[in-house]
């Protein structure tokens, strides 16, 4: 019995925001989850990541406490194997006395996605006739429609920043990302080294 798959709907999709598409209301989200004053200056505009050796680094990772241990890891990585060339990072427990602010947490309603597919089990098909390279059933028997659906309810939104200290109080947005990801992702942290190993280096 052959078995032809119709039709896999998943009524969501995946979401990304990213730099220039940072509202108001996710700045001030940000300076809440990282302890900075609400009076205090965020542009939207790059800085370079200063040269200090060490480069002081604040980092909130508020997704799980594999994340957190596995960015403490990279940290420790670095200082091994390219503080020599990149210099080191030092972390630190208070924003306002870090150069960069490397911040990932998870906010928003978590999201509620129907899955649906539908297949067709045939039992027997008559002649086959081709037109323009498609292939044509012309007799169908014995067939049986399967339907699935299921409901999950997903993680809410992941927000991603790489901020750096600016003159005068002031904070630059290096990277923002938004992410509402329709799939468990257990190392979301990822991303955010790989952002901040290309500002260290470019420096």
């Amino acid at each position: 019995m052959a078995k032809v798959f119709l039709a896999f709907c998943v009524t969501g999709l995946l979401s990304v925001s990213l730099f220039g598409q940072s509202s108001k209301n996710d700045i001030e989200r940000l300076k809440t989850e990282v302890g900075l004053p609400a009076s205090t200056m965020v542009v939207k505009q790059r800085r370079a990541v200063s040269k200090n050796d060490p480069t002081k680094i604040f980092f909130l990772v508020d997704d799980s406490r594999v994340s957190e241990d596995d960015f403490r890891s990279w940290v420790d990585q670095w200082n091994t194997t390219k503080a020599a060339n990149f210099g080191a990072l030092q972390i630190v427990s208070k924003i306002s006395e870090a150069d960069v602010a490397a911040v990932l947490f998870r906010s928003g309603v978590a999201k509620v996605v129907r899955e649906e597919s539908v297949g067709l089990n045939i039992g027997r098909a008559g002649p086959k006739t081709r037109n323009n390279d498609v292939t044509v059933l012309t007799e169908v028997g014995n067939s049986r429609v399967n339907a699935k659906s299921s409901v999950r309810t997903l993680p809410s939104p992941i927000y991603t920043y790489l901020i750096v200290q600016g003159a005068n109080s002031a904070w630059h947005l290096n990277y923002a990302r938004v992410d509402e990801v329709f799939s468990e992702n257990p190392f979301p942290e990822r991303r955010l080294q790989s952002v901040l190993e290309n500002a260290l280096k470019d420096r």
